[in-house]
């Protein structure tokens, strides 16, 4: 039987900061089923400072 051995490469600290850093943030977006709010968004205002952004449609996802 083999023996594998596993190295670990060190990481930079660039890639410390950033581990999402080899995809864009609109790819990460789509990957997770974020659904799209541009003009399909309600802005409530909750009165107290704060505003809650609602979808109009939750099942328009980005593409």
């Amino acid at each position: 039987m083999a023996k594998i051995v596993m190295k670990n490469k060190l990481q930079s600290r660039h890639q410390l900061t950033n581990p999402f850093s080899s995809e864009t943030r609109h790819e990460r977006l789509i990957k997770s089923g974020a659904v799209d709010i541009k003009d399909n968004m309600i802005i409530q205002d909750m009165g107290n400072g704060y505003a809650t952004i609602l979808p109009i449609d939750k099942n328009k996802r980005l593409k």
